[in-house]
């Protein structure tokens, strides 16, 4: 197919306006349960035009109704119409229940309207917005600070976020300090620790995931207490639940980091989910 082939789009589903006049005309919504047996000749979505439509009046066949028709094709393209404008849907209840759950590979639109939800499972009937599983964003971002300076002892020391500046997913836990992986998949960490006057020694930026390194970042032979800014940048690959954190591995004596006062230009550290 090429791209200056697609159809032309519609505008309105069929029927949209139309209306009984002189007693004649119009449309119905057309059911989804049989009407045989309950209005002699009534469509509906699970038996079409029912036989007796196809059957010869004299037979006792009844005509097929235009009222059916414009309700039938106008409850069809309706959706048509939506997707053409570019529409997408959000999680329904209702609607999950009545086909069985969404299939692994369906997008759907986030209750904020902001943002997507794509089913990584088949017959999924949870809610994505509430947490059900199941489901991964196609982004989510977190980012804190540190609100104060602090001091990082030699060895392994955690760089402490103490501010949250945005987490919509809650991607920060909030006991640990740490960054949680809500999702499996992989996790893009980066942030930078300030040190304003570190003593003169080896100095490095690490990331650990559940308490253990997995990136050196970066390593400077600090030989003076001019200021220095250590950065840390890493794609991860993450199970659902683990942590992560920035380290700096001070060789020698203590060192501070950040300014006085707020430190959100200085240390920060930023999550962003890739994907599955």
């Amino acid at each position: 197919m090429l791209l200056s082939g697609a159809p032309v789009k519609l505008v309105e589903p069929f029927a949209v306006n139309a209306a009984a006049s002189g007693g004649f005309g119009g449309k119905r919504t057309v059911p989804v349960p049989s009407q045989i047996g309950v209005t002699p000749g009534a469509a509906s979505f699970n038996d079409g035009f029912p036989p007796a439509t196809m059957t010869p009046i004299p037979e006792g066949g009844v005509v097929m109704s235009g009222l059916d028709m414009n309700g039938a094709l106008g409850q069809i393209s309706a959706p048509v119409v939506w997707a053409n404008a570019g529409g997408n849907f959000q999680y329904d209840s209702v609607f999950s229940a009545a086909v069985g759950g969404y299939p692994k590979g369906a997008r759907l639109l986030t209750a904020a309207g902001t943002g997507f939800w794509t089913s990584i499972v088949d017959n999924n009937v949870t809610d994505p917005d509430t947490g059900g599983a199941g489901w991964i964003p196609d982004r989510a971002v977190a980012s804190v600070y540190a609100s104060a300076q602090q001091t990082l002892a030699s060895g392994n020391s955690e760089v402490l976020w103490d501010t949250v500046e945005f987490d919509p997913f809650g991607l920060r836990h909030s006991s640990s300090n740490r960054f949680v992986a809500l999702w499996a998949g992989k996790y893009r960490l980066s942030g930078v620790t300030y040190l304003p006057a570190p003593a003169g020694q080896l100095i490095g930026t690490q990331i650990f995931k559940n308490s253990s390194i997995i990136r050196q970042c970066a390593q400077y032979p600090q030989v003076s207490d001019g200021a220095m800014a250590y950065p840390f940048d890493a794609i991860i690959l993450c199970a659902i639940g683990d942590q992560l954190a920035a380290v700096m591995n001070v060789t020698g004596t203590p060192v501070l980091a950040g300014q006085s006062g707020s430190n959100e230009a200085y240390v920060y550290g930023q999550l962003e989910f890739l994907g599955a």
